[in-house]
Formats: structure tokens, sequence, C-alpha cells
């Protein structure tokens, strides 16, 4: 039986002290789709004239972001720019996850649940263990 790897990539969005919402996400593939991805993502990035996408300045629409994303583009225009690269992540990256977090809903939870939500009053950490533990479920217990 072969062993099957996975690499997963992650990141988070919002501070749990100041934002009403946090959320964390993540992609997860194995090599040979990251490969892939890697190619026509890098190509992709070369064809817009960008080094990185970064969706916080991808969506300022008074901003011109590299060569395809330019400054007065009506939403539509841009999600349709945008299309390629969610292309992309679908083609070739396997499974992607996502866990949005209601801080003040948070907070709220009584110590005694938090507790056997792991104990952390950080909303970060259970989103982390719910997303990680979406992906065992997803892709079982033999990889």
């Amino acid at each position: 039986m072969a062993i099957v790897y996975y690499q997963i990539f992650c990141d988070e969005s919002g501070k749990y002290d100041n934002d009403p919402l946090i959320a964390f996400s993540g992609v997860c593939a194995t090599a040979d789709h990251l490969c892939s991805f890697d190619s026509q993502w890098r190509s992709l990035l070369r064809s817009y004239e960008l080094d990185s996408l970064h969706m916080k300045q991808a969506s300022r629409l008074a901003e011109d972001v590299g060569y395809r994303l330019r400054r007065g583009q009506t939403i539509e225009e841009r999600t349709e720019a945008l299309l390629p690269f969610a292309d992309c992540i679908n083609k070739h990256l396997e499974m992607g996850f996502i866990q949005a977090w209601d801080v003040k809903g948070f907070n709220h939870l009584s110590l005694e649940t938090k507790k056997s939500l792991g104990g952390s009053n950080d909303p970060y950490f259970l989103a982390f263990v719910r997303g990680l533990a979406a992906v065992v479920d997803t892709i079982g217990e033999d990889d």
C-alpha cells in the first residue's frame, strides 16, 4: 500500500481582539498537483506582471495591481480578471477549507465549553484544529 502525502498551506485573516470576525483557510494537495499548480500560477503572475497575488490589494478597485488589474475597473471587471487564478486553484488543488468565526459569539462561550473545545481563549486555535480535522476526515485515516 502506497502512502500519500499532502501538503497544506494555511492563512488567517482578522484580529480577534479588534475585528468582529476571524477567518482561517487553507488548501491541500499532493506534490504532483502542487507542481502543476505552481507552474500555472507562476505563468499567470508573469502574464499579469505580478510578483505575487494578495487579495487585500487586488480587491482595491481604486488601485492598479499589475498589468490586468487596473484602477477604475468595476467589481465585475475585476472579478473577471481574477477568474484565471480561481480556475488554477480549482484545477490543481485537491481540497480547500475555511473556518469563519464570530469573535463576540466565541467570547460568550462558557469556560467549560471552551475547555471541552481545547481550552484556548483564542478562536484561531479552534479554527485551526477544526480545519485540520476536516482535512483528515476528507483524506481518510490511511493517508
